[in-house]
């Protein structure tokens, strides 16, 4: 398959604090990410809070310049759809609204993501606006297909997002991402702020909506639960690097990365489940961005680390088996 989207050695930083002599300098969010995303897969990125992953949804979908004016980004993003290339990097103004009709993010918090001054049906015609040339009549039709398509019902039409519950908000948000025909959707811990029971019919609805549609999905997501039962790829990061990554099946079955089998082991199992798991306990917290340390960005809380993993950077090297790991001791 072709790839639609390649991430080459991105890095992101943000000021931190406020600038001139109060200033603590900058948090290195991303460091030396690449990636590769083949049209029609669903990768999940996963890792605890502070990992970088939603910087690098936010990236992939062009929004971290527009909503922080400090962050430095070095790297290249390049976009390839319909056998036209956008390069982030230098994209002029036509690009950019070719590029937000051909990616699309879905918010983590729906109740802050959508105007409460607009009913649903005037926020899920907003992209239709300004990326389509369709006709009022038009786009009111469209937008009842949508509600139609994401299991809302034409009456959610004219209500107001304080009278949605959050699964109806959420997919309030999807159908807006959907609106202008995406060939790339990114989700950022779409499910985080909904209810265990919600949550299943959100992924229940992606899974159907990047079938029908023949969708590329990016979903972040804390929980590698969601993600093996999403995604066909995964990628764990820590501090801003990939540790791991290769199909679901294969990484989730045989990890390679000692960052990767603590997450593994922490998943919850039911207590009549056969399936049990060794819990693997991570001492310490995740090291300040403000100052990395030195070799893997792991080593200080990983139970196999060596001398060696305090001096050395393992790279990201391939396994017989298709997967990448970054550790020194599995090579």
């Amino acid at each position: 398959m072709n790839n639609i989207l390649e991430i080459n050695r991105l890095s992101v930083s943000y000021p931190s604090g406020r600038s001139g002599i109060l200033s603590r300098g900058n948090i290195t969010a991303v460091e030396d990410f690449s990636m590769e995303l083949e049209e029609g897969c669903s990768l999940g990125l996963a890792g605890e809070s502070g990992s970088g992953k939603s910087t690098v949804a936010r990236a992939a979908s062009n929004l971290l310049k527009f909503n922080n004016p400090g962050v430095r980004m070095s790297g290249n993003i390049v976009l390839k759809v319909n056998g036209e290339v956008y390069d982030y990097v230098r994209l002029n103004r036509g690009d950019r609204a070719k590029l937000r009709s051909h990616v699309q993010f879905i918010f983590q918090d729906p109740s802050g993501s959508l105007n409460p001054r607009f009913n649903i049906g005037e926020i899920i015609q907003e992209p239709l606006k300004h990326l389509t040339s369709l006709g009022k009549s038009e786009r009111k039709n469209k937008v009842m297909n949508l509600l139609e398509l994401t299991g809302l019902g034409e009456e959610i039409y004219y209500r107001f997002p304080h009278e949605l519950s959050g699964g109806q908000k959420q997919r309030a948000g999807i159908a807006r991402a959907l609106a202008a025909g995406p060939k790339i959707l990114i989700a950022d811990e779409p499910l985080s702020s909904l209810d265990v029971s919600v949550q299943a019919q959100i992924i229940n609805l992606f899974r159907r909506l990047k079938n029908e549609l023949n969708l590329t999905l990016v979903f972040v997501s804390h929980d590698l639960s969601v993600i093996e039962n999403l995604c066909t790829d995964v990628a764990v990061m820590y501090l801003g690097k990939i540790m791991e990554r290769g199909k679901c099946g294969k990484v989730f079955s045989n990890p390679g990365h000692p960052y990767t089998k603590a997450l593994i082991s922490s998943v919850p199992v039911p207590a009549f489940s056969e399936d049990k798991r060794e819990r693997i306990l991570l001492s310490g917290d995740i090291p300040s961005t403000l100052s990395r340390p030195m070799g893997c960005v792991f080593a200080g809380r990983c139970p196999e680390a060596s001398d060696e993993c305090l001096k050395s950077v393992p790279p990201l090297e391939a396994k017989e088996d298709g997967r990448e790991v970054a550790c020194i001791k599995r090579r």
